[in-house]
């Protein structure tokens, strides 16, 4: 623990160190024990006084630790801090640094603070060290440009990133269409399908119609041949009635040159009805 104890009826100042060890060397690194407990401020005030710095000895070491002041000896006081890794700079042997240190000190305790760009800041930093001072402009150059690269990948994320989500926006409005398709597809093959049997079904009905009405054509033709052949059975025996009359009128009749008008006409009827009759015997015949 380290504090500073201030008498009430004089300005002398003690820093101290309390710790659980008995080496207080200046020269030895980590060689402060640390405490079991924490010290509270009540156990710096018993009886709600402040003790002079030999009294306060005593009562901590009843409780088992050791305290050491450095009274006019704050290059020492530092010095433990610092091999002790409690101060991050040496304060022992520069009062510049520690002055400004000081005024460091009471700023941020007043509320104050400190900017970044605060000269007594960089100087208590650097310790007014030009080689320091140029490593610490290198570094914050560095860092400056690390800074611009930074944003400069961070625009260029986001446009990737944009990019993406366009992309994935396309990907997923392809996979849509692509689903609206298929299922396009497979509805119009379907309906293709059923069209097919119906159209089949309706093709097996027009060939049993069309041989329907081929037969009854076969049949009216076939009885239109009977009728015809009849009508021609008639007329030949008709003719042949005529003929036999004409003979037996012809022996009668006194013998002529040429035949009789009405004897050629009736053979030519007769030879064209025989003729007709065979080519329709023939045509039904090959149907």
């Amino acid at each position: 623990m380290v504090g500073t104890h201030v008498q009430t009826n004089a300005r002398s100042i003690y820093p101290f160190i309390v710790q659980k060890g008995f080496d207080f060397g200046s020269e030895s690194e980590n060689n402060l024990d640390p405490m079991d407990n924490f010290l509270l401020y009540r156990d710096f005030l018993p009886n709600n006084q402040i003790l002079p710095i030999d009294k306060m000895k005593e009562i901590l070491e009843k409780r088992g630790y050791n305290l050491r002041h450095f009274n006019n000896r704050t290059s020492e006081f530092h010095r433990v801090l610092f091999n002790n890794q409690i101060l991050a700079s040496d304060l022992s042997h520069d009062e510049k640094k520690l002055k400004t240190f000081a005024q460091i000190i009471q700023s941020f305790a007043r509320g104050k603070g400190i900017g970044a760009k605060s000269e007594e800041l960089k100087n208590f930093l650097f310790a007014n060290d030009d080689d320091q001072n140029k490593e610490y402009e290198k570094r914050k150059k560095e860092i400056e440009e690390a800074h611009e690269e930074y944003k400069r990948r961070a625009r260029v994320y986001e446009t990737v990133k944009l990019k993406k989500d366009r992309l994935l926006a396309l990907l997923e409005d392809k996979k849509k269409r692509d689903k609206a398709l298929h299922r396009s597809l497979f509805l119009e093959t379907g309906w293709a399908y059923q069209q097919k049997d119906v159209i089949g079904r309706d093709l097996i009905r027009t060939q049993k119609e069309t041989a329907h009405v081929n037969l009854q054509q076969i049949m009216l033709e076939k009885r239109v041949n009977e009728l015809n052949m009849e009508a021609v059975e008639r007329e030949l025996d008709s003719i042949t009635s005529e003929r036999n009359v004409w003979s037996r009128n012809s022996r009668t009749a006194k013998k002529r040159k040429s035949l009789p008008r009405r004897t050629v006409l009736l053979m030519k009827k007769a030879t064209a009805l025989h003729s007709r009759t065979t080519m329709k015997q023939a045509r039904a015949g090959q149907k």
